[in-house]
């Protein structure tokens, strides 16, 4: 009697969790060697996006700094050059004012005419005592108020030096005056009260200091 056998069947492999992985790497690897050359998933791309426009504002809000800053730098430079503090219409029109009054009033102190007398010097042969008058800043005219006379020869001599100590006073400007010839102690005696004359004539601004 021939005996059957039934046929066997073979049972489905299993595959084990890392052959799974490998084969699922090996899937991705297909898949991005035919994925077109330029491209890259999607999530990345955005991600770079996002990256390059956060860096773009960056650059865009330091550029503004930057360009504000030089701005101040050029501005503080430029007053710094120039040196000058802005000021108002009306504090330049009030200073104009005020520099204008002062310089009418020393105008008019210097041009108008004035006099002013020495002090009398005594000297060995008498007094001597002389009045200036001024105008325009100048010395226009000497008078001698006293002069020695005791004496006819003293007369004499002043009769003669005074002319001359006048003339030379008035071209001089000043108390810095040659002596005359015999009449030593009339030219001392001129010359110190023609000095304190000048001097007032200083201190009250008829005449610049020499």
């Amino acid at each position: 009697m021939e005996t059957i056998t039934a046929p066997q069947t073979t049972a489905p492999t299993t595959i084990d969790a890392d052959a799974a992985a490998r084969l699922a790497r090996l899937q991705q690897r297909r898949t991005a060697a035919t994925r077109p050359a330029g491209t890259a998933p999607k999530a990345p791309e955005q991600a770079r996006r996002r990256r390059h426009a956060a860096k773009g504002s960056r650059i865009a809000a330091l550029s503004l700094s930057v360009l504000a800053s030089s701005g101040l730098t050029v501005a503080f430079a430029s007053a710094d050059r120039s040196g000058a503090t802005p000021v108002s219409s009306s504090t330049a029109g009030a200073t104009a004012s005020s520099t204008a009054g002062a310089t009418a009033a020393k105008a008019s102190t210097t041009s108008a005419s004035k006099t002013f007398t020495g002090v009398v010097d005594q000297n060995k042969w008498g007094p001597v005592q002389v009045k200036i008058t001024t105008s325009g800043g100048k010395i226009t005219n000497v008078a001698a108020l006293q002069t020695p006379n005791s004496k006819q020869k003293s007369v004499n001599i002043n009769n003669r030096a005074v002319p001359v100590l006048k003339s030379e006073a008035i071209a001089a400007q000043n108390a810095l005056i040659d002596n005359v010839s015999g009449a030593t102690y009339t030219t001392d005696s001129y010359k110190v009260s023609l000095q304190s004359a000048i001097d007032k004539a200083v201190a009250s601004g008829a005449l610049a200091a020499a």
